[in-house]
């Protein structure tokens, strides 16, 4: 008999105090790196590249799995076939966790899938930094959802982006809708800082909220159900040209968020932009007659003459407060 596994450029299993600097990988198959079981891990000035890209396909940069500790990521650039980095600290196991990452400076060109933190069952995902993301991304900016059904909605901690900008090209993932931000299970908080949208591809939301599977039609009963704790969005400034798209909402509500802050948002339009209905909307999943709900949505400095309206169905909200 045969046997088979996949191809992966740099594997390590088991590792401390590892320093990868100045490399290039070229035309990955399944992953450039995996890396199982770490602690004190940095990668530097790494180059993916892929000019021979296949639809759908894995061809993955950087990939993670537990139990891991001290990540740093920095400088790194490139093209990806499914996820340019990822992290799934209880993929494998459904018990390991990954903390204490800091990934700084990513620098994308058509990757299909910019970062991925996938957490299942048990496993927790905590006190991850991303900050400072630029280029352009094809279907799904951060995909940070427990995706597997059936392990329950994953065990994120405190998750914090900073200082984003990719600009969308074509979907080529059309399980799902594509969006910048797609957030699904369980947190204590996640928070998004300076974050700009500009020159869209199509009509793709911005952020979905609690939407946790790569399907849209599960029903939960009430009391197994993802739950975001808290969610702050400090610095979003979107431009809207003449020629874009005409998007439905810029924020999509599926499950329960209990504390949703909006503060330093900014939507600048043309003279000429055809007006946005809603900000906000409410969300069911297929088959499914309950929508998404926020216990306390809390406003500060909030700007956009070109929205009709900040939410589609107040009635979704418990306590609005403005600042």
């Amino acid at each position: 008999m045969g046997a088979s596994r996949l191809v992966v450029a740099f594997e390590f299993f088991g590792i401390e105090d590892l320093v990868i600097r100045d490399i290039t990988i070229r035309n990955q198959r399944a992953w450039s790196v995996m890396c199982v079981n770490f602690k004190n891990v940095t990668m530097e000035n790494i180059f993916i590249d892929l000019p021979n890209w296949m639809k759908g396909q894995n061809q993955d940069g950087l990939h993670f799995w537990g139990p891991g500790q001290f990540l740093t990521l920095r400088n790194i650039k490139g093209r990806a076939g499914d996820d340019f980095i990822a992290l799934g600290p209880d993929e494998h196991d459904l018990v390991s966790s990954i903390t204490d990452v800091l990934i700084d400076g990513v620098h994308l060109e058509n990757a299909d899938q910019a970062i991925r933190m996938l957490s299942r069952a048990k496993g927790r995902l905590d006190r991850v930094t991303v900050k400072n993301v630029t280029g352009t991304y094809r279907s799904y900016g951060f995909f940070i959802n427990p995706w597997f059904p059936g392990d329950g909605f994953g065990n994120y901690g405190h998750i914090y982006f900073e200082n984003i900008d990719l600009r969308p090209l074509d979907h080529v993932y059309p399980y799902r809708t594509a969006t910048l931000f797609d957030i699904g299970g369980n947190f204590d908080c996640i928070t998004f800082k300076n974050i700009h949208h500009q020159d869209p591809s199509d009509d793709r939301p911005l952020f979905i909220f609690g939407l946790p599977f790569h399907r849209n039609d599960l029903n939960y009963a009430d009391d197994f159900r993802p739950f975001i704790k808290n969610a702050v969005i400090d610095g979003l400034t979107i431009i809207q040209s003449e020629k874009d798209s005409k998007v439905e909402e810029y924020i999509q509500i599926y499950d329960r968020v209990e504390n949703l802050f909006l503060k330093n948002v900014i939507v600048s339009s043309d003279d000429n932009c055809e007006p946005v209905e809603t900000f906000i909307g409410f969300k069911t999943f297929k088959n499914c007659e309950r929508k998404g709900k926020i216990k306390n949505l809390v406003t500060h400095d909030v700007y956009m003459p070109n929205v009709k309206t900040l939410l589609k169905e107040p009635q979704q909200v418990e306590q609005i407060s403005k600042t």
